[in-house]
């Protein structure tokens, strides 16, 4: 009877856990939840910026879903249409993926990104509540502790922005296989630590890179588990097996890129550091790496502004922003979000100085393995010069693409928890605390008081709807172009909104060069400048210009863009011989005509 009592108890336990998941998820992320259940096409969870692309990005690997399944199973997905000259392999994780794949037929693709937002949340819950129990915390201690894991400040400006690096579930997975290997002895159990790792590998590539820079770390972590020492030889072997799945998927990933019959005829020509010269460190480390003070703040780019229940928080909210913006940046203030509960910060302070009063042991041990990863990590988030040549310029040497150090500091947020949870968990196992069974309970109310979903809403952005003449069921697209042009490198929000309105549509843009050579030598023809756009009134070779381009190349299209006045449209459409759309397009009467050459073999 009492083992069926607490089969029983767990199930419910677990329902419960589940439930409340849910509902936080829908409160956290609303009113972006809401949208995403009412598959709405006209706004998206986003703060205008990088996730504006999304629904043209999630249409393309719907469409090669259908037509080419196979490019599906590269380290890109990739498809004809974007760069006229090379196509457009997406980048996008595996996580992404195999969530993605059911949502893109259940909810729209304006609402994809929503869609893995939520469900990679959810999985930071799971994975972290997984990883509290196989180290036998309390349930209610795993489970606010996971709470705090899943929704913090951190997943909800990715949210916003970067939908698929709020899932940073592969941390607890990456530990969970640890364990389940040091301490299984069966095929099960190695079989599990597998299928962790292999997801883990599945994270986004920034989340990859970093987990093996901290490689030596997780082998630390291995070699202090009281297992090891009597049982190295059959822990290694098990770790081998375990961790081969996941290298050989990320070799392959890394081999086979794009199918062998995409033609990648230009890369961008880049030095070995990536978009620096060589010798020199990428600005992004210094202009988006952590400061000590984004690890005390909460949001920095919610609807809601920058005010936050702790009035002292609000105060370091607004000294965040005001560095981000000063000397005429622009912000981005989700890549300075890292703020982490004072609740947490708490606890883990008050495990550190019990710790140190206690004699050795396991837990303390452990405790202060998770001090020492901590302090590397955020060594790691800060910007190199913050420690002269710190850990930060170490990995971009390495793999010049991880650029954001900021990013780095979700592992000081882990490894807090884990502090915690261990000193919390050793602390109730005692039996005059034991009779308090509701007192853990207490931790998971207190959690989400001190970060309240629904005090500040997430943001929205509009959707354009998409060019209706350009959709592919309306024939052939060819080669189009926004005027003026602008780029990924030069005016990248209207560019991102152009590609939003081109979803549905096959179409190669000029705008989507990666050959930089010939993006800047279109840029210079046609700049996005307020001041090109102010003369364009009385400039006479620009419509020349435009139709020896568009006579050469050829183009199909071109979309202007609303600060060009109408007048000067219809003009350009007319000397063009083409047809002007309600909303802007002028589209050529043989739409759809190869690309014969490109511009800058073109006399212009």
């Amino acid at each position: 009877m009492s083992d069926a009592w607490d089969d029983l108890e767990v199930k419910l336990r677990a329902t419960l856990f589940i439930v409340i998941s849910l509902v936080l998820a829908y409160a956290y992320l609303y009113p972006g939840s809401q949208a995403w259940l009412e598959r709405r096409t006209d706004i998206v969870m986003s703060d205008g910026t990088d996730i504006t692309a999304v629904p043209y990005s999630w249409d393309l690997l719907k469409r090669e879903w259908e037509q080419h399944p196979s490019h599906w199973l590269y380290g890109t997905v990739w498809a004809d249409a974007g760069d006229p000259e090379r196509g457009n392999p997406m980048w996008i994780a595996w996580s992404e993926r195999l969530i993605s794949l059911p949502s893109l037929y259940i909810n729209s693709v304006e609402q994809s990104s929503a869609s893995i937002a939520i469900a990679l949340i959810l999985l930071n819950v799971l994975t972290m509540y997984g990883l509290g129990r196989i180290l036998k915390w309390p349930p209610w201690i795993a489970f606010a502790l996971a709470l705090a894991w899943g929704f913090c400040a951190y997943t909800r400006a990715r949210a916003q922005v970067h939908p698929s690096l709020a899932g940073t579930y592969h941390i607890p997975l990456l530990f969970i296989g640890l364990l389940l290997t040091v301490r299984g002895v069966s095929w099960r159990s190695t079989a599990a630590a597998t299928l962790a790792f292999l997801a883990a590998a599945m994270a986004p590539h920034y989340y990859v890179v970093t987990a093996v820079f901290l490689t030596p770390a997780l082998l630390i972590y291995v070699y202090l588990q009281p297992e090891f020492s009597k049982e190295w030889r059959r822990i290694l072997v098990r770790l081998c097996a375990a961790t081969l799945p996941a290298i050989l998927f990320l070799a392959f990933n890394l081999r086979f890129t794009i199918p062998s019959d995409a033609k990648l005829s230009a890369t961008m020509a880049l030095p070995a550091t990536g978009e620096t010269a060589t010798g020199e460190l990428h600005p992004f480390l210094s202009i988006y790496a952590a400061r000590p003070i984004d690890f005390f703040t909460s949001d920095l780019g919610l609807a809601g502004g920058l005010r936050d229940p702790n009035p002292l928080k609000t105060v370091l909210n607004e000294a965040v922003v005001e560095d981000l913006t000063k000397d005429g940046r622009n912000g981005n203030a989700h890549e300075r979000t890292n703020g982490i509960r004072w609740l947490i910060w708490l606890l883990a302070a008050a495990a550190l100085v019990t710790t140190v009063r206690k004699p050795r042991g396991e837990n303390r041990t452990q405790i202060w393995f998770f001090a020492g990863l901590a302090a590397f990590t955020f060594c790691l988030s800060l910007s190199p010069e913050a420690l002269g040549y710190g850990p930060s310029a170490w990995l971009y040497k390495l793999v010049s693409q991880i650029r954001v150090s900021a990013r780095a500091g979700t592992w000081v947020h882990f490894c807090l928890l884990m502090i915690t949870g261990i000193w919390l968990s050793s602390s109730l196992a005692g039996e005059r605390l034991r009779r308090w069974a509701a007192l853990p309970a207490l931790l998971a109310v207190m959690v989400v008081l001190e970060y309240p979903p629904l005090w500040q809403t997430v943001r929205m952005a509009e959707i354009a709807p998409p060019y209706a003449t350009l959709a592919r069921d309306k024939g052939a697209c060819g080669t189009g172009m926004y005027f003026p042009l602008v780029s990924n490198h030069m005016g990248s929000i209207v560019y991102y909104r152009f590609l939003q309105r081109t979803r549905g549509s096959d179409c190669h843009m000029l705008n989507s060069f990666a050959d930089l050579k010939r993006l800047s030598y279109i840029t210079n023809l046609f700049p996005p400048t307020g001041e090109y756009l102010a003369n364009l009134a009385g400039d006479m070779i620009t419509p020349i210009r435009l139709q020896k381009l568009a006579q050469c190349v050829p183009l199909s299209f071109v979309a202007f863009d609303p600060a060009v006045p109408i007048h000067l449209v219809s003009d350009y459409c007319k000397n063009l011989g083409w047809l002007l759309t309600e909303d802007r397009l002028c589209v050529s009467p043989q739409k759809g005509v190869p690309l014969a050459k490109f511009p800058d073999q073109c006399e212009i």
